[in-house]
């Protein structure tokens, strides 16, 4: 079921070749550029997202990320390279619980703190060693 507001803006994207992407539509039409095909709709949704992410949205918007991943993923890596910087905020803020109903994206954010965590302890031990973000340890994992 999709929204009239979020249909409209697509149908002004595919009419139009640009629309400006109201914050509180850019989940729900990254979703529906998904579906489309609309790739320069994803791009849009995924800025308009990335400026919205806080403790108080970024579960929401990794999960619509993960679903239906922005471009290259970069909204995810985004999203986790927030969680991992917030994380005492972010895993004890109410809104984590909704993680459950993600089990293999929550083993991903598990994985990548785990790994900094042990990094960081390994690095505690050798002078001017510099902090790791998730697109460091995803690397990592590829190589």
């Amino acid at each position: 079921e999709v929204s009239y507001a979020a249909f409209k803006c697509m149908l002004q994207y595919i009419y139009g070749g640009a629309v400006h992407v109201p914050a509180e539509l850019a989940a729900e039409l990254l979703g529906l550029a998904d579906r489309y095909l609309l790739s320069g709709l994803k791009l849009l949704c995924g800025f308009t997202l990335k400026k919205m992410i806080t403790v108080d949205t970024v579960v929401r918007i990794i999960q619509a990320a993960d679903r239906w991943d922005a471009p290259s993923g970069q909204l995810k890596s985004h999203c986790m390279d927030f969680i991992l910087l917030n994380y005492e905020a972010v895993v004890s803020h109410h809104v984590f619980e909704e993680l459950s109903t993600s089990p293999q994206l929550l083993l991903e954010i598990v994985r990548a703190a785990a790994c900094i965590v042990s990094s960081s302890a390994a690095s505690a031990s050798s002078p001017g060693s510099s902090s790791s973000s998730y697109r460091k340890h995803k690397r990592a994992r590829l190589s």
